[in-house]
């Protein structure tokens, strides 16, 4: 049976030192999703293009969800992105945030 849940790209309010399993995962997958590119001191290719960041999003939805979605599934093997769209955020005026539903891998002990 596989096990989906779903990730909003808000940023991390509590990080649970130790977390396990589908916590684990979905805390990793957060990370992923609000890290600016390039702001990782030994993995600069980590987390979200800057330069998609502050464009008009009908401009660059696709886009970012492609880049998040190769993301998530490179940076954290045990999710699968089996969709993705941007929410109105309630951090800011005008602001989205990307809504991540992901799988657990077949074979994944969770």
């Amino acid at each position: 049976m596989a096990t989906e849940f779903t990730v909003l790209g808000t940023p991390l309010t509590d990080i649970e030192i130790g977390a396990t399993g589908l916590r684990e995962i979905a805390q990793n997958v957060k990370t992923i999703m609000t890290t600016l590119r390039g702001t990782l001191m030994l993995d600069r290719m980590f987390g979200i293009d800057q330069t998609l960041v502050d464009k008009p999003v009908n401009e660059v939805m696709a886009k970012i969800i492609t880049d998040l979605a190769v993301q998530i599934e490179s940076y954290e093997p045990r999710a699968e992105v089996v969709g993705m769209t941007l929410e109105r955020s309630d951090v800011g005026m005008g602001e989205v945030a990307p809504l991540a539903t992901i799988r657990v891998r077949p074979g994944v002990r969770i």
